[in-house]
């Protein structure tokens, strides 16, 4: 028998830049004080390049003074609330056999800017900003990046300071952009945000950046990973596989389809499609970028990605399931129709007797959707309800032609 359960650990703080070891905290945290943890790539609806993870608010019982400030003696934070470590841990425990997996779902850091005690209550909501916040609490140094960088050097410049390393790991053999090119204007970023030079820099080389479980800072294309696939069944599955509880949002992925891609004064078209599909033009321009050829060239490998409509919905899913899964893992989904037998008829096997002859007609199918397991998915955003212990999903189906995208 299982047993599921969320742990809170947070890790105090001791100096500007050196932390205490890890407090589970689970049991000064309300049962309903954790709220959905989201994590996604292109998974807004008519935007590409652009990552997110999400904030969280914690509440949590303070009668005990463990949450208050360095001033109060009984408190774990000596040095303060502020960027203190939150991890919120998936348990899932095997009673029968006494063990328990524990899978990291968010990480982040305190901000004591958006913390208030409630003295009425003796209780405490913390503002917990997700891991990457360090970035977006970050600019670029002045002449960080010159002209002549190639795009690779520049992302890997912006991500390798003090500052982020304190709370994401750098590795420069995780920076692998999709399409490399040279910076024409680097004083374009001196002093820009660091999240708003990243997102430019994920989009003209068609990359993602994800963090992985271990904070590791990772800058790579598109592509789906080559880990197993997760294997997904409907309700009328013939062999009981159901794990699907819920498929919303299903639709063809027009929505994240452009038949032509204009960068500056430079565009690509892709004509065969356009004339089927009509002109659905995404212009964008970079001012580091002065460079027409580059700018075709992006233009060009952008297009390549999202020329062509790819199927996109979202699946609820048990979070026991979903846990070994993280982005862009490949994902098969069988939602077959429901069989019913022709009136006075079992459904038809073969034998002597053909399929679909009058003696053994074929069973009616009844749905409305119908999703064929040979179709190649990847996820792109995943919702963790912290309460129900279920997982939301978004997919889309993998591929940039029309003819690619199956297993």
């Amino acid at each position: 028998m299982s047993f599921l359960r969320y742990r809170v650990f947070i890790t105090p703080l001791l100096s500007d830049d050196t932390y205490d070891s890890a407090q589970d905290v689970s049991d000064y945290i309300d049962a309903s004080g954790v709220p959905n943890v989201n994590r996604s790539i292109d998974a807004g609806d008519y935007d590409v390049g652009v990552y997110s993870y999400n904030d969280i608010t914690i509440k949590g019982q303070n009668s005990n003074g463990i949450f208050n400030g360095p001033e109060d003696s009984r408190s774990i934070f000596p040095f303060g609330r502020d960027r203190a470590k939150v991890e919120v841990h998936f348990i899932e425990m095997d009673t029968s056999l006494g063990t328990e997996t524990s899978t990291t779902t968010f990480r982040g850091l305190i901000n004591e800017e958006a913390t208030r005690i409630d003295p009425v209550s003796d209780s405490i909501r913390m503002r917990v900003l997700s891991r990457d916040s360090i970035i977006r609490n970050t600019k670029i140094q002045s002449g960080a990046i010159a002209n002549g960088s190639t795009s690779t050097d520049a992302i890997k410049t912006i991500l390798n300071t003090t500052r982020i390393r304190s709370v994401l790991t750098f590795n420069a053999a995780n920076i692998n952009p999709d399409f490399e090119y040279t910076i024409d204007d680097g004083s374009y970023f001196d002093n820009k945000k660091t999240q708003e030079a990243l997102n430019e820099l994920l989009v003209t080389t068609n990359s993602v950046f994800v963090l992985d479980s271990s904070d590791n800072m990772i800058v790579k294309s598109r592509d789906e990973t080559v880990a197993s696939a997760l294997n997904l069944y409907g309700r009328y599955d013939l062999h009981g596989r159901e794990n699907i509880i819920k498929i919303s949002k299903y639709n063809s992925g027009w929505h994240r389809m452009f038949t032509s891609v204009k960068v500056g004064t430079q565009v690509s078209v892709n004509t065969a499609l356009a004339d089927q599909y009509g002109v659905r033009q995404k212009d964008v321009d970079f001012d580091f970028i002065t460079t027409n050829a580059t700018k075709k060239s992006i233009a060009d490998r952008l297009l390549s990605e999202f020329q062509a409509p790819k199927i996109e919905l979202e699946c609820e899913i048990d979070t026991v399931t979903a846990s070994a899964y993280d982005l862009l893992a490949p994902v098969s989904v069988n939602f077959p129709l429901r069989l019913q037998p022709d009136a006075g008829n079992e459904l038809p096997i073969v034998g002597i007797t053909k399929i679909d002859e009058a003696t053994e007609p074929l069973p009616n199918e009844y749905g409305s959707l119908e999703i064929d397991p040979s179709i190649a998915f990847k996820i792109i955003g995943i919702q963790e309800n912290v309460k129900a212990f279920t997982t939301t999903l978004k997919l889309r189906q993998v591929g940039t032609t029309l003819s690619d995208g199956v297993f």
